[in-house]
């Protein structure tokens, strides 16, 4: 088994919270399906983080540079609290009114786990704000905030360990495994301890 399996994964994942993730797509195409979502289903606001950045390394020809790509990623969480049911509604019709297949597939594993899931990266920034922003996205900041300090706290603890009883105790104990094994810890999500 790899260790890039292994890693710990942290987000937020949320019934309730209406999320969608727009996986390498212009900016302004995430700004306008956001924009018309949250008028269409009257979702108050949202905010828009950049999740990744993707540099490909530009392509020479004769000395000069022909190519260079960028991709990004973007998170959008809507400011309103909305059912599972008008959940599935939203970002399935962002997905076939866009016609981007990685929002569709994003939506299609968010039916299959029964919950709707965004990765909360260290690096991860708020980029645009729109509308509303005291509901349901001041409860996804004060997630992402309670992520980002408690990783900070625990900075110096190692990356990898043998089981998740073994991590938590680490944890717990703010100290790193005495043990000979090395650290490996299998994919989690932590709950959002702000959500309703």
């Amino acid at each position: 088994m790899s260790d890039q399996s292994l890693r710990v994964r942290l987000g937020n994942w949320d019934r309730n919270i209406c999320q969608c993730d727009f996986d390498d797509t212009p900016f302004e195409h995430v700004k306008y399906w956001s924009w018309r979502a949250m008028n269409w289903f009257r979702l108050k606001g949202f905010i828009i983080l950049e999740s990744s950045r993707k540099e490909h390394h530009p392509i020479e020809e004769d000395g000069k540079v022909v190519c260079r790509l960028i991709k990004k990623s973007y998170h959008v969480v809507f400011d309103r609290k909305v059912s599972w049911k008008k959940n599935l509604h939203v970002i399935n019709w962002i997905g076939l009114e866009s016609g981007f297949q990685k929002v569709k597939d994003y939506a299609m594993m968010q039916a299959i786990k029964e919950t709707s899931t965004i990765r909360q990266y260290p690096k991860t920034r708020v980029v645009f704000r729109y509308g509303s922003q005291d509901g349901i996205v001041k409860v996804f900041l004060d997630h992402r905030r309670f992520i980002r300090e408690t990783l900070e706290k625990n900075a110096n603890l190692p990356d990898y360990c043998p089981d998740v009883s073994c991590f938590l105790k680490h944890l717990d104990e703010k100290k790193s495994c005495e043990s000979s094994c090395f650290w490996m810890m299998p994919q989690i999500e932590v709950r959002n301890p702000f959500s309703f």
